[in-house]
């Protein structure tokens, strides 16, 4: 059939932009259907949980996103693992209220960030989050924070003892609570997204990109008195989750559009080896461990302009979007995924933790997080207890 080559032109790009918009026509799961089923169980009315820390076998700090664009204000919150109840930490109202009790100016010696920063403002907005013990003792929570000003937030985790100085568990004796210790405020144009504290007191934090310079992104590291510092060969396609070493002599860095997950030696500061994941988020230590060389990384596996869809959707809503949690070991250098799922219950995962034979699966664009049980093995070792695979979505 004949045409007129304009017209043709014409069609053909909008049947192109057509194919576009229904590509990245995202339906979020239904509220309703928010149950728990076979080995996996669902925890209901939570707020984009896109990261986490373990405390011990029966605590965990959920880092909980509200959203900026609305003015709503999400929060740090404490997840008991045998109840399921979720109780807010900081700021104490919860969820979108966000009244930040009012202290007085830190004095030198409570400060842990710079000497101009005072308290996050009512909208807090907690992102990537990080928890580790300084060498004076006491337990830090370093969080990025969104709301209202770019800065990374610290905690002191207060009411908690060591049970384990091996591996930083605590054992909870009284109600767990957060004590404002300070931020670090960053530049204008720096988004950060994750970070690890360091027992000295510093920290270190991925930065998404830096606008002024049209730098892809990168890791930078502070400390108290000086200004923060790139860190070399660390440069590359939008840096996320990012985690430490036991012996803080190594980076593990995520580059979400360049998917891979980078091995970096903080001596001489260059990558050691990679392995390729596609877009990874947040990464976890196995079995909280940091001397095996094992981790636990969640990845979004799904096109780029389904991605963008996603996370355009609705505050409160939850994305179906295909996910795998990958198990990598570094020191033989494989992955394998151990649980990976689309659709129903949840999509889109951002974060997994293992905690004894349970994974927790958090996402940023979710009102629920999975609580998923290892498969029942004749080896009762934890470590070897497989998890089961999603049934709609399965990653060769």
């Amino acid at each position: 059939m004949g045409c007129v080559i304009g017209k043709c032109f014409l069609l053909t790009i909008s049947l192109m932009l057509s194919c576009v918009s229904l590509a990245a026509n995202v339906i979020p799961i239904d509220n309703d259907d928010c149950h728990s089923k076979e080995a996996v169980d669902v925890t209901c009315n939570m707020l984009n949980p896109g990261d986490m820390v373990k405390l011990s076998s029966n605590d965990i700090i959920v880092s909980q996103y509200g959203s900026v664009k609305d003015n709503v204000s999400g929060h740090l919150a404490w997840y008991r693992t045998d109840s399921k109840k979720v109780v807010p930490l900081f700021p104490l109202s919860g969820v979108g209220e966000g009244q930040v009790p009012k202290k007085e100016i830190l004095k030198d010696n409570k400060r842990w960030g710079e000497k101009n920063c005072t308290q996050p403002s009512a909208v807090f907005n907690p992102q990537g989050i990080g928890l580790t013990r300084r060498h004076d003792g006491d337990l830090v929570l370093a969080v990025v924070n969104h709301g209202a000003r770019e800065s990374i937030e610290l905690f002191s985790v207060t009411d908690v003892s060591l049970s384990d100085q091996t591996n930083t568990q605590v054992q909870i004796e009284q109600p767990l609570a957060l004590e404002w210790r300070g931020c670090i405020l960053q530049p204008d144009n720096w988004r950060p997204f994750d970070v690890v504290p360091l027992r000295d007191g510093g920290l270190i934090y991925t930065l998404t990109g830096i606008s002024s310079d049209n730098s892809e992104g990168v890791v930078v590291e502070w400390h108290q008195g000086e200004l923060p510092k790139r860190l070399r060969n660390t440069g590359g396609a939008n840096p996320t989750g990012i985690e430490l070493s036991d012996d803080e002599k190594y980076l593990y860095i995520n580059y979400y559009k360049a998917g891979v997950v980078k091995r970096y030696d903080r001596q001489y500061n260059h990558v050691i080896n990679m392995v390729h994941v596609l877009h990874p988020v947040h990464s976890t230590w196995f079995q909280n461990d940091k001397t095996n060389g094992r981790m636990l990384v969640a990845s979004h596996q799904a096109p780029h302009g389904d991605i963008l869809a996603c996370r355009q959707l609705t505050l409160g809503k939850t994305c179906p979007l295909a996910f795998s949690i990958y198990s990598i070991d570094w020191e033989k250098q494989k992955k394998n995924v151990i649980y990976a799922n689309a659709g129903t219950p949840m999509g889109f995962a951002s974060v997994a933790l293992q905690v004894d034979r349970t994974l927790y699966i958090g996402s940023s664009v979710s009102n629920r997080m999975l609580v998923v049980r290892a498969k029942s093995s004749q080896d009762n070792n934890s470590q070897k207890g497989k998890f089961l695979v999603g049934k709609k979505y399965k990653n060769n």
